[in-house]
């Protein structure tokens, strides 16, 4: 199967949930994108240490490989991951702006939303480089099926995959809220009913219209991943690093 085949059945799945109509329809979407992200992170710095002190165990250098460009590009790429993981920052602050104390809810939800991050995010990042040294690739679960036998078992990497999805699934679906709410916001009447053929319609459109138009463009290029990257990390840097803390003082 052709990565980009792979992309279109993939998006069928956030071109039907996406339909949610706002934030409040996804408590329970947040609460298991939660619970998968925990079971991934176990799973895959349990098979990293696994592997790491195991006899067929990969040979591992810390230095840093490339040209000067692509280490620039690495960079930025690096910078939009974290900027990314830590944009979920941005749920407990909108949150935290419904009722008083704003300063108060707004950093307790911070630190507890970054104190979870930094359990998952770091705990895979710093057993994965310690596995694979700089052999590791942009999914470490690429470095577990070796380069001739998987070096996990089947099932336990199966099952980490699906967690993988899953989680890929519910992350697309917070990450398409704005646009849902921007729509809304065009075309919806707040003189009807929300769920009235009125609103509804619009909303089915456009939010269709948008998952289209991104899977046709990931589809078609094969550096889509390095041009958000790159974009990423000048658009959510700003936005998930200085604005929430800013907005707490």
């Amino acid at each position: 199967m052709q990565l980009y085949q792979l992309i279109i059945i993939f998006s069928t799945v956030p071109l039907i949930l996406a339909q949610m109509p706002s934030f409040h329809s996804l408590r329970h979407i947040n609460l298991v994108s939660l619970l998968l992200c925990l079971a991934y992170s176990i799973c895959v710095t349990a098979g990293s240490i696994n592997i790491g002190k195991s006899k067929d165990a990969p040979f591992r250098d810390y230095s840093m490989n490339g040209s000067q460009l692509n280490k620039v590009f690495g960079a930025f790429n690096g910078i939009s991951i974290i900027a990314t993981t830590f944009a979920s920052g941005i749920i407990p602050e909108i949150q935290a702006t419904i009722a008083a104390p704003v300063k108060g809810k707004m950093l307790k939800g911070l630190c507890m939303c970054y104190g979870v991050i930094i359990c998952t995010f770091f705990s895979v990042a710093i057993s994965g480089y310690w596995a694979f040294g700089n052999q590791s690739k942009g999914t470490i679960l690429s470095n577990f099926m070796g380069d001739e036998n998987p070096l996990l078992p089947t099932w336990f990497l199966l099952m980490t995959n699906i967690f993988t999805l899953l989680q890929l699934i519910a992350i697309t679906l917070i990450y398409l809220q704005p646009t849902n709410e921007l729509f809304e916001k065009w075309f919806a009447n707040p003189k009807m009913d929300q769920f009235s053929t009125r609103n509804i319609l619009p909303q089915l459109i456009f939010l269709s219209l948008s998952v289209i138009t991104a899977t046709t463009l990931a589809s078609m290029l094969p550096f889509f991943g390095d041009i958000m990257a790159l974009f990423g990390a000048f658009g959510c840097t700003p936005l998930d690093s200085f604005c929430q803390w800013f907005s707490t003082m």
